[in-house]
């Protein structure tokens, strides 16, 4: 790895983290009138309209976030944001952090090739869900990445990483990804929503319904990766 690479890799970490740090101070006073008020919807609309539009880049960073560092759990962010701004601004406010993400991380892959992409092996006997020989092979690739993000338990947080590596097109990358995130950013806000509004019961319900999925999916994710490859190829 050259000085310059390096110098640029710390760089976008010391940005994160500092935008990280940014973000739990301002959010913290939202986040703890919120969950103090559940009981009662009125007294938590009044005081996000009065924190008005300052909690908005502050939830896109942390959307975006999820894709710098791969331990943000998307779901959170989606019900944090969903419990926030409603079931209107709650996915446009999601997808605009994944879209950020997405194109901050693949722009910087590319940009990078090598550098930090994940490695890849040829001779090494791990397993991997999207091989880079099936990558390169792919005559739709934007049909996989679409799929990765509308099926829940797929890897979608590294799909950047790997697909920036492919000869995929910016704008069938970025098209693929919104699109395949909506139904979630969706899903997410309306959870949030319902928990702000006090409807547990709902929130629970929606919640159970969602884990046992995924949980379900994941059972069968190297079939499903199997299915998805396919038409990748199709």
């Amino acid at each position: 790895m050259s000085r310059h690479n390096t110098i640029i890799i710390s760089a976008i970490m010391a940005a994160s983290l500092g935008l990280l740090l940014v973000m739990a101070v301002q959010l913290l006073p939202l986040i703890r009138e919120v969950i103090a008020n559940t009981a009662d919807e009125s007294n938590v609309v009044e005081y996000i309209y009065a924190y008005g539009a300052r909690g908005v880049p502050v939830l896109i960073s942390l959307a975006a976030l999820q894709y710098v560092f791969l331990v943000i759990p998307a779901p959170a962010v989606g019900i944090l944001i969903g419990l926030c701004y409603g079931v209107i601004w709650g996915p446009l406010i999601f997808l605009g952090g994944c879209a950020v993400g997405n194109l901050f991380v693949f722009v910087s892959i590319r940009h990078l090739s090598g550098v930090i992409t994940p490695r890849f092996r040829r001779n090494s006997k791990r397993k991997t869900l999207l091989p880079k020989e099936q990558l390169e092979k792919m005559k739709r690739p934007e049909i996989v990445v679409f799929l990765c993000f509308l099926i829940p338990g797929m890897p979608n947080s590294a799909v950047p990483y790997l697909f920036a590596a492919t000869k995929i097109t910016l704008l069938k990358y970025m098209a693929a990804s919104v699109l395949g995130n909506a139904p979630a950013a969706f899903v997410y806000a309306i959870l949030g929503n319902r928990i702000s509004s006090g409807d547990h019961t709902t929130a629970i319900v929606m919640g159970a319904v969602i884990l046992a999925t995924v949980l379900t999916l994941l059972l069968f994710r190297q079939k499903i990766m199997a299915k998805i490859i396919q038409q990748g190829h199709a």
